[in-house]
């Protein structure tokens, strides 16, 4: 039943992204009785002196009317048999109702506003605020299902920088198959696990093009993936936080090399194997042949040769 607030505040804080919001918590007691007396004319007072003006119908609100209690909550709207249908309630501690009740619960569309400007808009059923869009005070913008006042489910999430999520939260941490698009065109799609926005599996797709499809931690590439660049150039194997260090490059002009990298170059031991079935094997630096290497050529013939730093270097253009 609607009434003063029992138990908890109504406000409680909560986490998203790191950034913290108040959250809305209702829970309700009857301070009234269903034995009155009509004081006057359009005004009647319970016997816990609960005020209730407006009009009346055989000793009950019914149509326009208020209900002031004691502790200063206040609800004004349209009554029916002393029970609010449709209105605002302003608690005494800031916090507004706009919306439709039942039972004099809230239940239907509605709005609550916070004292701090924190907004919630949506669906109610029976006191609970399950759908709808919350606009929080510190510009976080938060659409879709909530549980217990908490985003839960399908929902989508927008920080005031424009990083954008849409997927799946449990207790409003990203949980599941999900979609980030930050504000400079990178996006990540895929699962999120973990305590915050954490990506551990799926596809990162960049402003200039560059797409990795890779395993994630810590929001970093790590693990098996593959990298593909605009002119068809592609990289697979084994990635260490963010950086590929170990496996096949394929070029665009169709040379594949297979070996160690650093700093996406050739850096290390590998193999460069040519259009024409001709392979190089030797030490790498910086993306170029360094000292002694092996000459394979198509016909099975095997030289040896020496590069320099300075020689030509393959890159991944």
């Amino acid at each position: 039943m609607i009434g003063e607030f029992i138990g908890e505040s109504p406000l409680r804080v909560m986490v998203i992204s790191g950034l913290s919001i108040l959250v809305y918590k209702g829970v309700f007691d009857s301070p009234y009785s269903s034995n009155e007396e009509e004081s006057h004319q359009n005004t009647q007072y319970l016997e816990d002196g609960t005020k209730c003006e407006g009009e009346f119908k055989e000793g009950l609100l019914e149509g326009k009317g208020s209900m002031t209690f004691p502790n200063g909550n206040k609800y004004e709207g349209v009554f029916r048999g002393q029970e609010i249908v449709k209105g605002t309630v302003t608690y005494s501690n800031g916090v507004m109702y706009e919306g439709e009740f039942k039972n004099n619960i809230e239940h239907g569309n509605g709005k609550i506003t916070l004292p701090n400007g924190t907004q919630l808009e949506g669906k109610f059923k029976v006191g609970e605020f399950f759908k709808g869009k919350a606009t929080y005070s510190d510009g976080v913008i938060y659409e879709g299902k909530f549980k217990n006042f908490i985003e839960q489910g399908k929902g989508k999430v927008t920080l005031p920088d424009g990083l954008i999520y849409s997927g799946e939260l449990k207790n409003r941490i990203p949980q599941g198959q999900g979609i980030i698009v930050y504000p400079n065109g990178k996006k990540l799609e895929g699962e999120f696990r973990g305590q915050e926005i954490n990506i551990v599996k799926g596809t990162a797709t960049y402003s200039n093009g560059v797409i990795y499809q890779v395993e994630f931690k810590n929001n970093r590439e790590h693990g098996n993936g593959k990298v593909t660049f605009p002119n068809g150039t592609q990289l697979e194997g084994k990635f260490k936080v963010g950086e590929f260090f170990k496996g096949k490059a394929t070029y665009s002009d169709g040379v594949i090399y297979q070996g160690d990298f650093k700093n996406n170059k050739e850096h290390g031991k590998g193999e460069i194997t040519f259009l024409d079935g001709g392979r190089l094997k030797g030490d790498f630096m910086a993306g170029k042949l360094q000292g002694s290497c092996m000459k394979i050529f198509p016909d099975g013939t095997i030289e040896e040769d020496y590069y320099l730093q300075e020689d030509e270097e393959l890159g991944l253009s």
